[in-house]
């Protein structure tokens, strides 16, 4: 079996939406499977397995509807495989977001015959965050609906997901995790538990209000706050040595950086979909979670990962609620688990089940 992944982000770009295909494509072959990767992502080291594609720019109508770069490139990938004669692919795997360039996987089928899959990493159609109005809701979810009927199969993230998806029977869930190999790698720092400190690794988004969180730091001075992945202007602004903002840092940094960190939170403003891959990378440590949310607790894809998660615990974003939720924890020796179903290596397993199956 050869397998083609056909994804527009992939390392080295170091946002999340090139973590989950890297994975698969560099790990297959402990399944016995060869895979290539076609990708919008230049590559600084180069390698015959992988086939740098860049997008050309282009203009229409639907590109100003829909701002998915997987538009421009739609029309470079069709291109490149028109020319090709010799196609030794049994499956072409195409990751998303972002999706638009989904639909050659129409042309594939017809050309050569071979199996798609089509992997929404996060919601194309549906995703509430993005504010769109009923003209690109429309249209996306008739793109959305025309691949997943061509499409052999459809994976997403987590059920929130797979229930609001066209064609669900075709939908499995997949869920993101922690990157098992990086962490064997890793030497991480030893160094002991800082009491009191509690730690954000990932974006924070506008719908998330950091006011009582920040208030219940700064009235505790045994409390400290960091802020890492994205700098914050309201973190920044608070002025206190206790509270800080760091930035982007690299992954072994962060891991060294939540291995001695006390607390760890997930920031959420209660949008059932999100499932941050922030939280896989808590629990592969072993971590206190604290969930802080503007919804409802104990809910939608966040609750779907730690249901069986022992050393988390819930707030809504109130002081008061926030406070007794670290006091909780504070107050609970760690439970250690198994932490293999969490891990990238985890959701290989099920791409590798599933490529038998179609």
């Amino acid at each position: 079996m050869k397998v083609l992944f056909i994804s527009y982000f992939f390392d080295p770009y170091p946002g999340v939406g090139a973590k989950r295909t890297t994975y698969w494509a560099n790990n297959l072959h402990h399944h016995g499977i060869s895979c290539d990767v076609l990708t919008a992502t230049e590559q600084v080291n180069q390698s015959k397995n992988i086939t740098f594609l860049p997008p050309e720019k282009s203009s229409g109508l639907l590109r100003k509807l829909i701002k998915d770069q997987g538009l421009n490139w739609k029309s470079d990938l069709r291109a490149y495989f028109t020319k090709q004669a010799n196609f030794d692919y049994d499956i072409v795997v195409f990751s998303g977001g972002p999706f638009m360039h989904f639909g050659v996987g129409a042309f594939l089928k017809k050309r050569f015959k071979c199996k798609v899959i089509l992997d929404y990493r996060d919601p194309f159609s549906y995703n509430p965050r993005h504010g769109d109005k009923w003209l690109k809701k429309t249209l996306k979810s008739y793109f959305e609906k025309r691949f997943n009927k061509m499409a052999d199969a459809v994976t997403t993230v987590n059920d929130i997901c797979k229930a609001q998806m066209p064609y669900v029977n075709k939908v499995y869930v997949i869920s993101n995790g922690f990157d098992d190999e990086i962490l064997k790698s890793e030497q991480l720092n030893s160094s002991a538990i800082k009491t009191g400190q509690i730690l954000n690794g990932g974006k924070l988004y506008s719908d998330f209000k950091m006011d009582a969180l920040l208030q219940v730091i700064a009235d505790s001075e045994s409390l400290s706050f960091r802020q890492v992945g994205q700098e914050n202007q309201q973190v920044d602004k608070m002025n206190n040595e206790r509270i800080s903002s760091q930035g982007f840092i690299p992954y072994n940094e962060l891991l060294d950086q939540i291995n001695q960190t006390e607390i760890c939170t997930v920031l959420t403003g209660g949008k059932a979909f999100e499932t941050p891959t922030k939280t896989y990378d808590y629990i592969a440590l072993n971590k206190k979670i604290l969930v802080i949310t503007e919804g409802e607790v104990r809910s939608g894809g966040i609750q779907s990962i730690l249901s069986n998660y022992p050393n988390a615990e819930w707030a809504t974003n109130s002081e008061q609620a926030i406070l007794e939720a670290i006091v909780k924890l504070q107050g609970r020796e760690v439970k250690l688990i198994d932490n293999h179903p969490f891990s990238r290596a985890a959701g290989l397993e099920k791409l590798v089940d599933l490529f038998k199956t179609i």
